[in-house]
C-alpha cells in the first residue's frame, strides 16, 4: 500500500536469471494496478527476457538513467492531473462569511481621497474582513496618545511610523520595538518623527501606529505577498519573512484561487518549509493556521479585484496559530470596472452559488 509504482532493475552477473526475473515482473504487473518499468542492464544475455517484456506492454529500458526519467515523467504526469482537478470555489465553506462588503468599503473610502497606500490599520481592517488574524494597531497623533493605546493593549508595544509615503518603515529608523513603559513609548514617538524626516524630508507623516508586541516564542517569520501580472492577474507568493526577505529570496507562486491541497502545495516548496517542522525542542508550526491564512488572503483577491498589491510581512507562526503582524495594501486608483465577477483573474474559481445537494 505504501508503493506507488515500480521500478526493477536487473544487472548481468553469472548467478543470475533475466529471464526468470522477466518472468516474476510480468506477474507483478498484471497482478498490481500500479506503473511497473523494467530495466535490464545488459546486451545479449537480457535481449530476450526484454522482448517477452516488451511483448506484454510493458515499458523496458538498458539504462538507468532513461528508466528514472521514464518513472518522473509518470508521476509527473499523476502530479498534473491532481492539480487540474483542483476546482477551489471563491470563498471557502466556513462557518463565518467574510464582510466583502465593509472591506471594499475601506477601500473606495481610500480611493475617493485619492490614495492608493492603504494605512496599515486599514490593511488589516480589510485582512480582518476577511477573518485573517491580525494584530490590533491603534494611530496615535501625539505621545500621549501613543501612550494610551500602549497602556490598553499592555506592554511591551511596537511603534511604527503611519507615513503613506514609506514602504520600508525600519529602512529610515521609524519602527522600535519592545517598549516596555510609557517613558520608552514617549522617547521612542519623538525618535521616529525626527529620524524619520531626517532620512526623508519629504515624507508625509500622520502620527504612529501602536500595536502589542506579537511574542510567540516559538515563532516563525513568514511572508505572503500579493502581486497583479498583466497577464495572469493576481498572483500568490508565500515564504521567509522577516526583515531579510529580499536577501533570502525564499518564495513560491501559485495563482488563486487556493484550496487546501494547493495552499499546502504552496508551503512545501519553499525552503522555510523545512522549519516549520519540531526541532531542536521546538513544537511544529501550526500548518493549519498557515494554511487557512493562504486561504484568506486568496478569498480576498477573488473578491476584490481593485488590490493592486498586498505584502504581509511578518506573519508570525507558531504551535498556537498564525497573526499578522505587519502589513501594506496597494489598490488601483482607477481603470475600467470589470464587466464579470472574476474577470481579473486567470483561473476563475468553481461557481459555487450553482452548487446543490
Amino acid at each position: 500500500p505504501g508503493v506507488d509504482g515500480l521500478l526493477a532493475i536487473v544487472t548481468p552477473q553469472a548467478m543470475s536469471d533475466p529471464a526468470a526475473v522477466a518472468g516474476i515482473v510480468k506477474e507483478a504487473a498484471e497482478r498490481a494496478a500500479k506503473p511497473v518499468i523494467a530495466c535490464f542492464m545488459g546486451e545479449l544475455s537480457v535481449r530476450e527476457p526484454l522482448r517477452a517484456l516488451h511483448a506484454e506492454r510493458l515499458p523496458t529500458f538498458q539504462s538507468p538513467e532513461p528508466a528514472v526519467e521514464a518513472f518522473a515523467a509518470i508521476a509527473g504526469f499523476y502530479e498534473n492531473q491532481r492539480l487540474l482537478m483542483q476546482v477551489p470555489g471563491p470563498l471557502s465553506l466556513q462557518e463565518k462569511s467574510p464582510d466583502v462588503e465593509g472591506a471594499t468599503m475601506i477601500i473606495d473610502n481610500a480611493i475617493g481621497q485619492g490614495r492608493t497606500v492603504l494605512s496599515e490599520s486599514e490593511t488589516k481592517a480589510v485582512l480582518a474582513a476577511f477573518h485573517v488574524s491580525v494584530a490590533p494597531v491603534a494611530i496615535a497623533t501625539d505621545a500621549v496618545a501613543a501612550i494610551t493605546a500602549a497602556q490598553q493593549f499592555g506592554f511591551p508595544v511596537a511603534l511604527k511610523v503611519n507615513s503613506p509615503d514609506i514602504t520600508h518603515k525600519s529602512d529610515v529608523g521609524g519602527v522600535w520595538l519592545n517598549l516596555q513603559d510609557g517613558r520608552q513609548v514617549r522617547e521612542a514617538f519623538q525618535r521616529i518623527v525626527e529620524d524619520v524626516q531626517l532620512a526623508q524630508p519629504g515624507a508625509r507623516i500622520e502620527g504612529v501606529a501602536v500595536e502589542p508586541m506579537a511574542v510567540k516564542r516559538h515563532g516563525r517569520e513568514l511572508m505572503i505577498g500579493v502581486s497583479t501580472d498583466s497577464v495572469f492577474g493576481p498572483v500568490i507568493a508565500f515564504g521567509a519573512g522577516g526583515r531579510e526577505v529580499e536577501i533570502v529570496a525564499d518564495r513560491s507562486v501559485a495563482l488563486p484561487p487556493l484550496n487546501g491541497m494547493l495552499a499546502h502545495a504552496l508551503i512545501a516548496r519553499t525552503r522555510v518549509a523545512g522549519s516549520l517542522d519540531a526541532w531542536r525542542g521546538w513544537p511544529a508550526a501550526s500548518m493549519s493556521a498557515i494554511e487557512e491564512t493562504l486561504l484568506r488572503v486568496s478569498e480576498l483577491v477573488c473578491e476584490i479585484p481593485a488590490i493592486e498589491s498586498l505584502d504581509i510581512n511578518p506573519l508570525i507562526a507558531d504551535e498556537t496559530g498564525a497573526v499578522v503582524a505587519d502589513a501594506r495594501m496597494v489598490v488601483k486608483s482607477s481603470g475600467p470596472r470589470s464587466r464579470g465577477r472574476y474577470e481579473h483573474m486567470a483561473i476563475c474559481p468553481y461557481p459555487t452559488h450553482l452548487t446543490r445537494e
